[in-house]
Order: structure tokens, then sequence, then C-alpha cells
């Protein structure tokens, strides 16, 4: 059995995942990207599923926030690579390289949100939040049919509307999958723990992994 996580910066960085891992006696695969949008986890969570099974996984999916995914291929590198050296003076990641396409087996460039090159490569097409929505319920509901064992919750109170996570919610009770109503940035705040500018501190993201997700999987006998 592994953990496999997705989401923002919030799961990407050590944190509530590491300490859930710990909890479960399981490898981690964490997935998330700091900088990330929705449409880009779904990107990532499909090619992982080519090369691997997940049957017998935990899934647990940080719904973050939905910036629409900016794919480039290999021919614009070092253009990419020349705004890296400029932004890591900022301690910036605009871009990743990932998985390989299966048909030309080279990498694509996925361009985080904090990426000048999202403006020279993106669309004009206003961004579409309930159709981004639904290509992640859609994600949430091949997951449940291959890995009995997925939770969804938030990071962030702004990354979905409270109309939009209501509607959510009732596609999740249908479908039998598990949620967290608890949003972690606001829990975070409420109970008074610590930050570090925007993001909460390791010891914050402990505490809402001892008292809100590893109870809940106890509850449900994920471990």
């Amino acid at each position: 059995m592994r953990l496999i996580t997705l989401g923002d910066c919030i799961t990407h960085f050590p944190g509530w995942a590491i300490c859930l891992s710990q909890d479960i006696n399981c490898d981690l695969v964490n997935l998330a990207e700091a900088g990330s949008s929705n449409g880009l986890q779904i990107q990532l969570m499909q090619e992982f599923l080519i090369d691997n099974n997940i049957t017998n996984d935990i899934v647990i999916w940080q719904i973050s926030h939905m910036y629409g995914p900016v794919r480039i291929n290999m021919d614009h590198y070092k253009l990419a690579e020349r705004m890296n050296r400029l932004l890591s003076k900022l301690n910036l990641n605009h871009y990743i390289t990932k998985f390989r396409n299966k048909f030309d087996n080279e990498y694509r460039i996925d361009l985080l949100h904090v990426s000048p090159m999202r403006k020279k490569f993106g669309n004009n097409i206003p961004l579409d939040i309930e159709q981004e929505l639904q290509n992640l319920l859609f994600m949430f509901i091949i997951i449940k049919k291959i890995c009995p064992k997925i939770l969804v919750f938030r990071g962030r109170n702004d990354c979905i509307s409270e109309k939009n996570w209501n509607t959510m919610k009732k596609f999740f009770s249908d479908k039998n999958i598990e949620y967290l109503d608890e949003i972690l940035i606001d829990w975070v705040s409420e109970h008074n723990l610590p930050f570090t500018g925007e993001k909460p501190r390791g010891i914050s993201y402990k505490e809402f992994n001892d008292k809100i997700i590893s109870p809940k999987l106890k509850k449900l006998e994920w471990f």
C-alpha cells in the first residue's frame, strides 16, 4: 500500500502528507506541485496511472485553484530554462517536466501559475470553472472505480465556491467518495496555529493531520 497525494504547495512541501505516511507506515508518492492547478494535477495523475496500478493504495486529493494548465513541448526548453534562471533568484520555479509522452518519448513543459510564459503560450478563451470542476469530478470517479480509498479536501476557501462545493458533495455521496469539510488553511487559522507568510508551518500541518486527516482514515478503517 502507498499513500498517493495530489494538490498544490499545501501538499507539495513537507507537511501533512509526510506525517500521515508515517502514521500509516507506507511509502509516500507525492504528485502535488507548488503553483499547480487542478488541471495540471489531473494530467499528472493520468500519466501516473499509465505506468502504475493503484488498486491497494490510498489517494488523497487536495483541491487547488482553477488556473488552467498550459503544456508546451520541448522546442521551448531553452526559453523556459532562461526564465527559470531569472526566477531562481526569487526561489521560484515556473515550470516542471514530470513524465515522457508515450508516443514520442519526449517530456512536456508544464507552466506553473507564476510562469511569465503563460501569457505567451496561453490563449484568450475565458476559464470555464464549471467545466474544470467536472473534469476534476470525473477523475475522482475514475479513481474510485479502481482504488476504493480516495479522500478529497479543500486547501483554501477560494479554490471552489460554496455553491460548487455543495454540488460536488452531492456527487461524492452518490459515488461513495469520502471527503473532508474542513478547509486546511481556514482550520489552521481558526486554531491559532503558526504560519510562515501565507503558508502554515510544519507544526500546523502536523496538527491538521493528527486532528483531522489521520482520525478520518482510522474511522474509515483504511489503516
